[in-house]
């Protein structure tokens, strides 16, 4: 045991070692991160005690609070409408701090932007994350930021760019066995089936997400499962099996589902010709539900009253039908734009994907050649033993035949003759070095003289924003960097 003291100070400088790199923060924060995601509630109650006592933390742990607050905001759908409030937090991370966090920063500041409608924006942060969230341990923030970016295709009505998405987020959760995530990326699988109209596949995901919510007791997405099945089964006229799934998620009475729940209930007594019931449900969407729905259930009761003549009723709710048409004709604008930054965003990833596949490639390749050449060295070997008998025998004869030259011009030309007594030029000698950075400048050089570069400075400089291309725009830009 004479070793003991040094083995416990090396391991006490170790341990001080270790803690030197990693920030403290108080401990009621750490608790706050470990049930924010399962109980928002808990953690928002948490983090308001915990205001006055801030005053007197480190910037570190002040910074770390401010992060908390404005996840669980995204948590309880409170996502603040500007950016004031995640722009320090930005700066913060991206200057130093606690680098594990910058991904966390920027998936936060990419939902603040998409509450603000700035699709652009939320793009570059979602993507900053896919590029800054290196560990299993950053497997949860990268699945979140694949589906955020299949929710922007899924608006833009990208569908399959929206389900590869998807896809990547539950290959990431199904890993790593996150159950709870697991059933929202199997939620947002179907919901893309759906609107690809694959009303089998969105079915039969929808039935797995619905298995592991009720084997989980997550009554939550239970009821939100059973109401995507609804109404998928009111769609292809299966009004039973219908009603079967959205009686138990009604119970539930999810409030952020209500509207979707009215909808369905709206159009199955429709569709049973219980008028009454539907004039009630589309009168409650009509009053709280959102743009869509306030708009479906106004389009609704009006062609109802004017079929019943209620003429009064059918033009209040004929206007109040087209005042909100506008608005939803405002959200598909919206999702054109959506569409631009999807398209963007979807080639960027394909372009990451297409330089691992090239590495992988070189890298067989070369792994390969490796193999060859060490397999080849003792047929090589083999060979030149065999082979130096016979120059031996022939060197006499290359010797009495020689080498000639020739002139031409002011250089001389060494001429080899062969054995078969014909004359030709010898392997020249590799070039020399070419300098890459004259010929890197000289192609920037180029591009820079090009037509389609001039106009695009142009139009960046006109709007100071940058401006979607024509095809033949493309085409041409494309040309010009090849």
């Amino acid at each position: 045991m004479k070793h003991a003291p040094t083995i416990i100070i090396t391991m006490l400088a170790l341990l001080l070692l270790a803690a030197c790199g990693r920030h403290r923060y108080p401990p009621g924060l750490a608790k706050v991160d470990s049930i924010a995601a399962a109980h928002p509630d808990s953690a928002a109650s948490m983090l308001s005690q915990m205001a006055a006592d801030t005053a007197t933390w480190a910037e570190d742990a002040r910074m770390y609070y401010r992060l908390l607050r404005l996840e669980t905001a995204n948590r309880l759908y409170e996502t603040p409408r500007s950016d004031s409030a995640v722009l320090p937090l930005l700066r913060y991370y991206e200057q130093g701090g606690d680098r594990r966090l910058l991904p966390r920063a920027y998936y936060t500041a990419g939902r603040v932007y998409a509450e603000m409608k700035d699709a652009q924006q939320a793009a570059k942060y979602f993507r900053l994350v896919l590029e800054t969230a290196k560990g299993d341990d950053k497997s949860l923030i990268k699945s979140r930021a694949y589906s955020r970016i299949g929710y922007m295709f899924a608006e833009s009505e990208l569908y399959d760019d929206a389900l590869d998405m998807f896809m990547r987020s539950y290959n990431i959760t199904s890993q790593s066995r996150d159950t709870t995530n697991m059933i929202y990326d199997l939620r947002d699988i179907a919901r893309t089936y759906a609107d690809k109209n694959i009303i089998d596949s969105a079915l039969n995901t929808y039935n797995k997400a619905l298995k592991l919510a009720i084997k989980q007791g997550n009554k939550k997405m239970e009821a939100s499962a059973n109401t995507q099945i609804a109404a998928l089964y009111e769609k292809e006229g299966q009004y039973a099996l219908a009603w079967r799934h959205l009686r138990p998620a009604i119970s539930y009475n999810n409030p952020h589902e209500r509207n979707a729940m009215l909808a369905i209930a709206a159009r199955l007594f429709s569709k049973e010709d219980k008028l009454d019931s539907a004039v009630i449900c589309y009168n409650a969407l009509a009053e709280k539900g959102n743009s869509f729905g306030k708009h479906a259930a106004h389009t609704w009761l009006a062609e109802h009253y004017s079929n019943t003549g209620d003429t009064r009723k059918a033009a209040h709710h004929l206007k109040l039908s087209k005042q909100y048409a506008d608005s939803v004709n405002l959200k598909r604008a919206a999702s054109a734009v959506n569409l631009e930054v999807a398209l963007y965003d979807n080639n960027s990833l394909k372009n990451e994907n297409q330089k691992q596949h090239n590495i992988i490639i070189a890298m067989t390749i070369c792994f390969i050649c490796i193999v060859s050449i060490y397999f080849a060295r003792p047929i090589l070997k083999e060979r030149v033993t065999m082979n130096k008998g016979t120059h031996k025998n022939t060197a006499t004869e290359t010797e009495s035949k020689g080498a000639s030259h020739t002139t031409n011009g002011n250089h001389k030309i060494n001429v080899v003759t062969s054995n078969d007594g014909k004359q030709h030029l010898p392997i020249t000698p590799p070039a020399a070095n070419i300098d890459l950075d004259t010929l890197k400048k000289e192609q920037k050089n180029k591009i820079k003289e090009s037509r389609i570069y001039n106009e695009i400075r142009k139009k960046l400089d006109k709007t100071g924003q940058p401006q979607p291309l024509s095809d033949e725009e493309w085409e041409e830009l494309a040309s010009t960097v090849d």
